[in-house]
């Protein structure tokens, strides 16, 4: 979080006499790592990576084979003073023995030809219980200022006059260096949720270069959570320093195994807000390209955000973790435990059985197939469950609207699914039942009040609409009462368009008098009375 430019505020400590060189916060909490950065720092829940030296050493615990890892960052590109803000990271993590693993790493920042900050780490973690870890990182810092005219002479500031005597702000030397301590703790809350949390520069040492001064790195404490479903993966961090709180969210989407792209965002005090996008290239599981982009969205202005760039290697067939007989054999009770949560269609718990019988025996081939086939059956059900879903809450929202046969075929395309014995799929058919029956009751409801109503409309010589009402009910409900009401509804309609036709025969208004018999032939088409005028009518017409 440099809410300014090092090389200003550098300039401008060695040239005053009365400032101290802590002018800026040293050895900053900014994000190290490509892939860790792309989650705009969102890391404390633990990846198995190097960069968990960094973050939360308790994630090293996660390690299950060698793997070395580097990246470069130019900062804050295209400052204006023309500054080159420079950060890399060099880190190796490997397994040692059946619960634990170790990892030493590299860290440079550095600003040409000013500044550079040196941070050497060596970390240890393992699982201390079941579903929970536990790690340490020992650091060592350096900081160091490059012998300029700024820094090798004084400075008057009154007088700008510049003198041959030693600048005593580094009268003790230019560099200084310090020790400090991290510990971390992980916990697997479900397969699929992670918790973590760690405290950084616990010893918080005094880098200050003189014995008068005190420079001190400010404790650090962050936690999070990992969620991690299929092709997701979510992050949530938030972290203190001083009196500075930040938070951070994070995404990531996988593309089978050769691809990534995740993105973050963190704010805090001091208008920190960042906002980051990146992406991952693998090939084959051992090498995995890394880029990331972060810009400030508050702060520093004027610049074209801080790039990164990484690639990781791993060396699972050279250096793994050492597999047991004890291994071995829970992870066979864990495949065994998975094959019957497959059968009752929990793939969720299934598909984390199997991940963590894979942990323990990489080598067991069943358990990968089992979870393939787990994730494939989980796809399957996830399509049947909301296919089911979205034809039962059509059906619903026709019930309530009144149109019934639009209902029922909703719910008869549930009930026709296949539930493949999934609980969540024969719950959807089990609610569809009651709906039908709930539709066959206000079904009735509907038809009788259709038919009463057509009586009323029928009694007062609205035999049109009543005919049209009776008809509907029909559509819906096989009534005996209705049919009868409706044959003589009918009758009165012919003898009505008949006694019309007539009237408008005889007063040679031939076009209505024809369209008047026509309606009697589309209720009854045998009417010979009517067939005859038609034909009459025609035959007159056409002369």
């Amino acid at each position: 979080m440099m809410r300014s430019t090092l090389k200003k505020l550098l300039i401008a400590a060695v040239f005053s006499l009365s400032l101290s060189v802590s002018a800026y916060s040293h050895f900053e909490d900014t994000p190290l790592g490509v892939r860790a950065a792309g989650f705009a720092g969102a890391y404390a829940a633990g990846f198995p990576s190097p960069e968990s030296l960094y973050y939360n050493p308790a994630g090293l615990a996660l390690v299950r084979e060698a793997e070395l890892s580097s990246s470069y960052s130019r900062l804050f590109m295209g400052l204006t003073d023309g500054s080159v803000l420079g950060e890399g990271f060099v880190g190796a993590a490997l397994p040692v023995g059946r619960r634990y693993s170790a990892g030493a790493g590299w860290q440079n920042f550095s600003l040409t030809n000013y500044y550079s900050e040196n941070t050497f780490y060596l970390g240890f973690a393992g699982e201390v219980a079941e579903r929970f870890y536990g790690g340490v990182t020992l650091k060592l810092l350096r900081k160091e200022y490059g012998s300029t005219a700024y820094t090798s002479s004084s400075v008057n500031l009154q007088t700008g006059q510049v003198s041959d005597e030693v600048n005593p702000v580094f009268a003790g030397g230019y560099s200084v260096t310090g020790f400090t301590p991290d510990i971390g703790v992980l916990y697997e809350i479900s397969d699929s949720l992670t918790a973590g949390g760690a405290l950084n520069n616990i010893l918080v040492p005094d880098m200050a270069l003189s014995d008068d001064d005190t420079d001190r790195v400010p404790l650090t404490g962050r936690a999070g959570l990992r969620y991690c479903s299929e092709t997701m993966t979510f992050l949530s961090d938030i972290s203190f320093r001083e009196r500075d709180i930040n938070f951070a969210l994070g995404v990531q989407k996988d593309f089978s195994d050769i691809a990534s792209v995740r993105g973050g965002l963190a704010l805090g005090s001091r208008q920190y807000r960042d906002i980051a996008v990146g992406a991952s290239l693998r090939d084959r599981g051992i090498f995995r390209l890394d880029y990331s982009f972060t810009y400030p969205l508050a702060g520093i202005r004027g610049t074209y955000g801080t790039h990164r760039a990484g690639i990781s290697v791993k060396f699972g067939g050279i250096i793994s973790r050492e597999i047991t007989q004890e291994d071995r054999d829970r992870a066979r009770v864990l495949v065994s435990e998975a094959i019957e949560y497959m059968s009752a269609g929990d793939f969720d718990r299934a598909i984390g059985l199997l991940s963590r019988a894979i942990r323990l025996d990489r080598e067991l081939e069943e358990a990968r197939l089992r979870r393939d086939e787990a994730r494939k059956l989980r796809r399957e059900k996830r399509t049947l469950e909301r296919q089911a879903r979205r034809q039962y809450l059509g059906g619903v929202n026709n019930l309530d609207r009144g149109n019934f046969e639009e209902a029922l075929d909703y719910f008869s395309a549930v009930l026709a699914l296949d539930d493949r014995g999934w609980e969540e799929i024969i719950e959807i058919k089990s609610r569809t039942s009651e709906k039908l029956e709930e539709l066959a009751g206000r079904k009735a409801e509907y038809v009788d009040g259709l038919i009463a109503q057509a009586g009323e409309l029928s009694g007062r010589g609205d035999y049109v609409e009543s005919a049209e009402l009776l008809k509907r009910a029909l559509s819906l409900e096989d009534r005996p009462a209705a049919s009868q009401m409706l044959s003589r509804v009918y009758e009165n309609l012919v003898n009505e368009y008949y006694t019309e036709g007539i009237n408008l025969f005889l007063e040679e208004d031939y076009r209505r008098a024809l369209e008047a018999f026509k309606k009697i032939v589309e209720i009854d088409s045998g009417h010979a009375q009517a067939l005859n005028m038609i034909e009459r009518i025609e035959s007159i017409t056409e002369r």
